[in-house]
């Protein structure tokens, strides 16, 4: 990370992004399949407007780019997001075809801050076999990193809520999820938490222990008497 932040240009600052196992090995020996899908999107995937290296860990891929300042914090760029994404993909259809262990993934970042304290952040954990969108990813890079200051309480950014609803009731539970979301709340919701071709009942499964742990929760929306008018 040192000698990578050396060279940085000005307007950039060096940030490490670590895709990292909470429990043993997510190394090209022991995750065959998920790195040959990983190979493969770097053999292909345009990334000419980063500068960027990845280095390989025991526990997991590091991404170490320059990324831009820019009045908000820094901005996490689109190719990076893309590249992030894939290899979270990679893992999950890894598993799928072998790759041991099925543990969940955490996102590190670390860096450094204008008066330069060093700093690492837990930013994302992701149950094992599932994936992330972009819009996930860029809701809370921002704002669960000290590169990007934010005006949200500590306790808010901390609080997560597993949204569980009946399906005649969706149009109330995405208005719910719209809300809680604006008010700085992480939102577990089917729709944009489950993919096609996606083992639904198995990633909920994995999902709520995660959800149920300390500071998180769970809430059912309640179902709507349709006899009232």
């Amino acid at each position: 990370m040192e000698d990578f932040g050396a060279n940085a240009p000005d307007g950039f600052a060096p940030v490490s992004i670590k895709i990292r196992i909470t429990s043993g090995c997510f190394h090209r020996e022991h995750s065959p399949a998920a790195y040959r899908l990983i190979d493969e999107y770097l053999a292909k995937a345009d990334l000419s407007d980063i500068h960027y290296q990845i280095e390989e860990h025991e526990s997991g891929p590091e991404i170490l780019v320059y990324l831009a300042v820019v009045t908000a914090g820094i901005s996490l760029a689109k190719s990076i997001v893309e590249l992030i994404i894939e290899i979270v993909k990679a893992r999950s259809e890894g598993i799928k075809r072998g790759d041991r262990p099925a543990e969940p993934l955490e996102i590190i970042v670390r860096g450094h801050m204008k008066d330069c304290e060093y700093v690492e952040e837990k930013i994302l954990r992701i149950p094992a076999g599932t994936t992330i969108t972009a819009r996930q990813l860029q809701e809370v890079f921002p704002s669960k990193t000290k590169f990007a200051p934010t005006k949200k309480t500590k306790e808010r950014m901390k609080t997560g809520i597993f949204v569980s609803y009946a399906r005649e009731d969706q149009v109330p539970a995405e208005a719910l999820v719209g809300f809680l979301r604006a008010a700085g709340f992480e939102i577990w919701f089917d729709k944009d938490s489950l993919h096609a071709g996606q083992d639904w009942k198995m990633v909920i499964e994995q999902a709520i222990p995660y959800w149920l742990s300390a500071q998180r929760g769970c809430s059912t929306v309640p179902r709507y008497d349709r006899t009232r008018t």
